[in-house]
Order: C-alpha cells, then sequence, then structure tokens
C-alpha cells in the first residue's frame, strides 16, 4: 500500500499542477499543494465528516458542510485501473498560511459515499464550519 501511494502521489501532483492556477485569486502568490492521509469519512445531505492524520500523524476531524461543496471542496475519483485500497488523502491547496481548497481523493464518486448518521455534535460542528466560512485544517 505505501508503494502504491508513494507511486501514485506525484502522479496526482501532476494532474493537479494544471487546474491549480483556477483557484488562485492573486497570480503573485505561489500556491502550495499538500496531502494528508484520510482514514474515515462519512457524507450525507448535511455534509462531509473527515477522520484525517496531521503531519504529527495524530488523528484530527474536519467538518465541511454541504454548502462548501464545489467552492471549499469537492471528491475526486482516483485514475482509472488505479485499486487506491479506499479513500487514502487529502489534497488541500495553500496560499500561504490558508487553505483556500480541499480534494477528498477517493475511487468513488459523491454519490456512493458511505451515508451515516451525524450525532448531535456532528451536526453543531457542521454548523460551526458553515459560520466561519473557510476551511480550517489542523496540520
Amino acid at each position: 500500500m505505501k508503494n502504491l501511494f508513494i507511486l501514485i502521489t506525484p502522479l496526482l501532483l501532476a494532474a493537479l499542477v494544471i487546474p491549480t492556477a483556477a483557484f488562485a485569486q492573486d497570480e503573485t502568490e505561489e500556491i502550495t499543494i499538500r496531502t494528508l492521509p484520510i482514514e474515515y469519512y462519512a457524507a450525507d445531505s448535511n455534509g462531509v465528516k473527515v477522520l484525517y492524520r496531521g503531519f504529527d500523524n495524530i488523528q484530527r476531524y474536519l467538518y465541511l458542510p454541504k454548502s462548501f461543496e464545489w467552492k471549499y471542496y469537492r471528491f475526486v475519483m482516483a485514475p482509472k485501473g488505479v485499486d487506491t485500497g479506499g479513500l487514502p488523502v487529502l489534497i488541500f491547496r495553500m496560499k500561504g498560511s490558508d487553505v483556500i481548497f480541499v480534494d477528498i481523493y477517493t475511487k468513488y464518486l459523491r454519490a456512493n459515499a458511505s451515508i451515516a448518521d451525524f450525532t448531535d455534535e456532528d451536526l453543531e460542528q457542521l454548523r460551526a464550519a458553515e459560520d466561519r466560512g473557510k476551511v480550517e485544517l489542523e496540520f
């Protein structure tokens, strides 16, 4: 799995370099693409809850409300014929220290995402993210 991830990462980065220019609001600042491993995600009509590992290998949650879809995040299918063995990575684009876009890289379309019942705490977190109006990732 590690070897496959090492092989896929450069391909993903190469495939995403060209589209990143479309997300740039200020052409003078360089956009950086970074990745984090995904352990779990759940999606429903309220939004998406993602359990990922930071660069320090600690598990963290990311809540993305439904209204953020295609504006602040999107689901990205794996290249045809690539077996990812699940939901391997968040790809996020940064301008300085600000996260400007998140791709949830998966071999499944959003319509096939695992549907989950969110707890009251999850719904509160989704509402809080909606109120903030921006993506906040802990690294």
